[in-house]
This record gives C-alpha cells, sequence and structure tokens, in this order.
C-alpha cells in the first residue's frame, strides 16, 4: 500500500507538471495572438490537443491507481462498514457561481477601472488567463474577476495561475463578494506573491481560502 501510495503521489505530481507546461504553451501562443503576431491556428490547435492528452493520462493514471490499489494477495477481512460519499464539485464548494453573478462581477470590474482612469477591454471569451485587459498611464493591468453570490473561497484554473506567473506585477485579481445584493470589491496585485493556494490535482486548480485572499486585498 505503501509503494502504491508513494507511486501515486510522484506520478500525478509529475503529470501535473506536465499538464502546466502543456497550459503554459497554449497560454503564450494565445497571447502572442492577442497582440496582433502571426499565430497559425494549427499551432494553436495542436497546443490545445496537447493539453487535453495531457489531462487524459492524468485520468488514466488515477484509474490505474484505483485499480492497482483495489488487488490483494490474502483473503479480505472485513473490520466494519464506510460510507464513502463522492468529493465534492465545484459548484458544492461554493466556487461555482450562475452567469449573472459573473456579468455582475464583469460589470463592477469594468465600472471600477474606467472610474481609476483607464480603459478596460473583456477578453474573457479569449480564454488567456484573464478576464480583462486594461490599460492606462500607469501601464496595462491583467485582470482575472471572480464573482461570488455571497462570499467564501475563490479557485483559479491552471491557465489563470500561469498567467498570473507570467504577468505578475501586471497581474490582478479582482474578487466582487455580494454581487447578489451589494457588491463589494476586493483587488489583490501579484496573487503569486502575496497568496498561498491549496492545489488540487484532482481537478488541477489553486483553490484560495476567503481569510487568504481577504489579507492580500488592496480594497
Amino acid at each position: 500500500a505503501r509503494e502504491i501510495e508513494i507511486k501515486r503521489k510522484y506520478g500525478l505530481r509529475s503529470l501535473s507538471a506536465l499538464l502546466e507546461e502543456k497550459w503554459r504553451k497554449l497560454s503564450e501562443l494565445k497571447e502572442q495572438q492577442l497582440r496582433g503576431k502571426d499565430v497559425r491556428r494549427y499551432s494553436i490547435q495542436r497546443a490545445e490537443d496537447e493539453v487535453e492528452r495531457a489531462r487524459a493520462r492524468i485520468e488514466e493514471f488515477k484509474r490505474r491507481m484505483v485499480l492497482e490499489s483495489s488487488l490483494s494477495l490474502v483473503p479480505p477481512n472485513v473490520i466494519g462498514i464506510a460510507i464513502v460519499k463522492p468529493a465534492q464539485t465545484g459548484s458544492e464548494e461554493g466556487f461555482a457561481e450562475s452567469s449573472e453573478i459573473e456579468k455582475i462581477g464583469m460589470e463592477e470590474a469594468m465600472k471600477y477601472e474606467r472610474m481609476q482612469g483607464r480603459n478596460p477591454e473583456d477578453v474573457s471569451e479569449q480564454n488567456l488567463g484573464f478576464d480583462i485587459r486594461s490599460s492606462g498611464p500607469s501601464g496595462v493591468r491583467y485582470i482575472e474577476v471572480k464573482a461570488r453570490a455571497s462570499s467564501g473561497s475563490i479557485a483559479l484554473t491552471p491557465n489563470e495561475w500561469i498567467a498570473a506567473q507570467r504577468f505578475r506585477e501586471k497581474y490582478w485579481l479582482y474578487i466582487v463578494t455580494d454581487a447578489a445584493s451589494n457588491p463589494k470589491l476586493h483587488c489583490i496585485q501579484d496573487p503569486i506573491a502575496k497568496l498561498k493556494p491549496r492545489e488540487e490535482i484532482r481537478v488541477v486548480k489553486y483553490v484560495i481560502p476567503e481569510d487568504e485572499w481577504r489579507k492580500a486585498s488592496q480594497t
């Protein structure tokens, strides 16, 4: 059992690193395309396929680990009964929000940027690792918006976390709480330096508890 656990731990770590590398490559290509560089659609498609293959390898590895852990060379000895509940999904943990809540979050972020004298552009449909690119006298901000109906933890995707690593102080996390009633905006610059998320390899996301992002918020 210990050997299987070691194999599972380091195997997942290796495959997750591979997936992150493929995500980084794809994100770089899309960012180059956004900046007007000549990037062939074939290159982006190939990078997207590599991401999917890396994700499929993780799922296949996890299935193999489940099978290996279920094998036994001795007769079973029943000592009790346990009820195993499915792992929580993003919605159950409160990460997922309705499209209406997300829309409110984007509106609050765009409004704030205009009030600060910057020119925000909605790029949320381009899968760049951020939702808004906002330009102003002090430079460009790459903004990822997370909206919550009330409050709680948030989760960043690998693509968003890679973008945060690339842009560092130019990358901002805008968290809108109480979006369903009285929206409040919390701004965090360079989340890589200020936050310590819990990485969930099962679904490859970076979970940031509410108390963590509130401590780092500048508003």
